[in-house]
């Protein structure tokens, strides 16, 4: 079963798989979401880290996720014990 990526950005929800492609207008952004799978269950302690890169964090206990990144493109992956990674794109402008 694949992690499915829910990412907020000022107060617009998007959803998505793999190769989504989201744009943010900001030098910086703040990327927040939460992981669950594609039955809409939740998944708690998810990794949620920058592809190639150390910077990473964990959701919580409510697969809540937040972390803070300066513009450029990012493959973000998802991981969580049981389930396939899930790789998402993202730009931030």
């Amino acid at each position: 079963m694949s992690i499915l990526f829910r990412l907020f950005f000022r107060g617009f929800f998007v959803a998505g798989l793999l190769s989504f492609i989201c744009i943010i207008s900001t030098a910086q952004a703040v990327i927040k979401g939460r992981v669950t799978n594609q039955l809409g269950t939740i998944l708690p302690y998810a990794s949620v880290y920058v592809k190639g890169n150390t910077k990473g964090t964990v959701a919580n206990a409510e697969g809540h996720y937040a972390m803070e990144l300066p513009a450029g493109k990012y493959t973000l992956v998802c991981a969580h014990v049981g389930y396939q990674k899930s790789e998402i794109k993202i730009e931030i402008k």
